[in-house]
Order: structure tokens, then C-alpha cells, then sequence
């Protein structure tokens, strides 16, 4: 341990500053802040006086920014927001196909009194039944190891064609008019290299125009603060760093500490509260959020194309 800790700490340092721009660095890159804390604390309880200063300053100082990145950088803590009578209430889950409880799933997530649910890995038995339990009279997808559960009537768009990228895009019949949702599950694995999926996703953003509210959301197996996203982050806002509170990881529950189950929207949705909630049925938390739609006066563009 005295050596194993020190070489992790100096892998950490290679992830935390290149990120997954190379090859190289992305295996760094995975590795989370969490155990180079806790790890370095330990280091340096029992290692402190048997090293060399330049050790324990080295060992200090990754201790130190792993404890930052993980409460400063990644945590944020939004005031709580007292959201508009009639704000959609959207979850999103990973519920790793019901296989540590269908009843489960399905009992937390009536205790969330969602209108929309956006499943990755769904629980697929009695899906529709279950979901009209939840919500009444819902309107139900599935496909692309995904489905969706909504309380307005939904239309299948088609997909996103993207190499390691498994979608559908569905607008939703609102009251006030249509929102578009893009459900996104991007396979898991370290040697795979975000940049084309995440590149792809962008483009059909961008194709997609600003005439339509849109919510893009899915398992991406790709922590939030990768360098792949900054394509998708010109176009849209994340909805934990616009509107969360609290622990910033989804996955693996019981100890999160990647945040990879993430939801991204249009400049036209406010997003007033965004929250983490965990539960035994599955190895993912889940995403918990409240929105409201921003429509122009009728007549008007949307403002995004006003501003241009």
C-alpha cells in the first residue's frame, strides 16, 4: 500500500487534468475522486512519518483535490425552488430490468408521482399494465433497451443513427403544445471512445432546430464533466448542474461515484428542481426532476431563434 496508493494518486492527477481527451489518460479518467480521497487519508495516517516530505506533500495535495473536485466541483447545491402549479414531474431510471425487484421499481417510482418516466434497462414484464398503474392512462414505448411511460399521447419519431449509440426520439402531445424527448443508452466499457457518439448526438441536436422543446435523456455511461461533451453542452444545459442538490454520482448504488445517468435540455424548459434518490431496486440512482415549458406569445418564434 505504502507505494500502490501514491502510483493511483499520480493516475488520478493524469485523469483529472487530460480528462478523456487521449487514450492514454481516459483508464485515469475513470478512476473517481472518492476512493483517492478516502485512500489518501489513510495513506497518510499511516505512512506520514515514514516517507519523505516530498511524498507527503505530493500525497496531501491529491488528497486535498479529490476531496474538492468531488465537493466543490461535481456537488452543486441549488436553493430549493418552489416550482409552478402544473410543472411536468420527469424521472429518469436506469432500473437495471427489475431484476432486484419489479414491485419495487414500480412502488417507488408511484411514491415520485411522475407524469413522464424515461426508463433505461426497463423492467419489460406487464410494462404497459404496471406503467397504467403508476399513471393513469399512459401512453407507453419501449425499445432500444429503453421505454418511456407518459401521461400525454406520444408519437414515435424514429432514432438517432449513430455508431454506439441505441435511441428514439418521441414527441410528446402537451397541452400547451409538443415537447420533443431523445432517450439516449450508450453502451458501458472503458476502451470505448466517446468522442463519435457524443459528437453524433450533438449533430442531431443541432439538425433538430429550436422549433420544439427538447429534453435529451439516457444512461450515457459517460461521466458528466467528460471532454466529449462539449459539443452537446453549446446546444443544451444540463439539468444537475443547472437545478440539483446534493450527492452528484448515480452509479453503482450503494456507493455512487460516477455520474453517468444524466438528463440535458433546451434553452425553451426551465428546469426548477433536479435530485438523486436512491432505492434498492437497482444499481443506479435515480434522476427526479420538475419543469415547465417557456413558449413564446403566440405568433412569436422561439427566442432562441428571436435572439439570432
Amino acid at each position: 500500500m505504502e507505494y500502490v496508493v501514491p502510483l493511483l494518486a499520480a493516475a488520478w492527477w493524469l485523469g483529472f487534468l487530460a480528462r478523456d481527451g487521449w487514450p492514454v489518460t481516459r483508464f485515469c479518467y475513470y478512476i473517481p475522486p472518492v476512493p483517492v480521497a478516502l485512500l489518501g487519508l489513510i495513506w497518510l495516517c499511516i505512512y506520514r512519518r515514514r516517507v519523505s516530505m516530498i511524498a507527503r506533500a505530493f500525497m496531501v495535495a491529491t488528497t486535498a483535490a479529490a476531496a474538492i473536485k468531488m465537493a466543490a466541483i461535481d456537488t452543486v447545491w441549488h436553493t430549493p425552488a418552489d416550482p409552478p402549479a402544473g410543472a411536468i414531474r420527469l424521472v429518469h431510471w436506469n432500473a437495471a430490468w427489475g431484476v432486484f425487484g419489479r414491485d419495487a421499481v414500480w412502488a417507488t417510482l408511484a411514491a415520485d408521482r411522475p407524469d413522464i418516466i424515461v426508463f433505461s434497462e426497463p423492467p419489460l414484464a406487464d410494462f404497459e399494465q404496471r406503467a397504467r398503474r403508476v399513471i393513469p392512462n399512459a401512453q407507453c414505448h419501449v425499445g432500444a433497451s429503453m421505454a418511456l411511460a407518459s401521461r400525454w399521447p406520444i408519437e414515435v419519431r424514429g432514432a438517432l443513427i449513430v455508431p454506439d449509440v441505441r435511441s428514439w426520439h418521441i414527441r410528446i402531445a402537451l397541452p400547451d403544445g409538443p415537447l420533443d424527448l431523445l432517450g439516449i443508452d450508450i453502451p458501458s466499457g472503458p476502451l470505448l471512445d466517446r468522442r463519435r457518439p457524443l459528437a453524433g448526438i450533438a449533430r442531431w441536436v443541432l439538425d433538430h432546430g429550436t422549433e420544439v422543446p427538447l429534453l435529451v435523456v439516457g444512461d450515457f455511461n459517460t461521466p458528466r464533466d467528460s471532454i466529449h461533451f462539449a459539443p452537446l453542452r453549446m446546444l443544451l444545459s444540463q439539468a444537475y448542474e443547472s437545478a440539483g442538490r446534493g450527492w452528484p454520482y448515480s452509479w453503482p448504488v450503494p456507493a455512487p461515484m460516477w455520474a453517468i445517468d444524466q438528463v440535458w435540455f433546451s434553452c425553451d424548459i426551465h428546469m426548477w428542481t433536479h435530485e438523486f434518490r436512491i432505492a434498492p431496486c437497482s444499481d443506479h440512482l435515480r434522476e427526479v426532476m420538475q419543469l415547465t415549458i417557456q413558449r413564446p406569445p403566440v405568433g412569436l418564434p422561439p427566442a432562441s431563434s428571436r435572439s439570432q
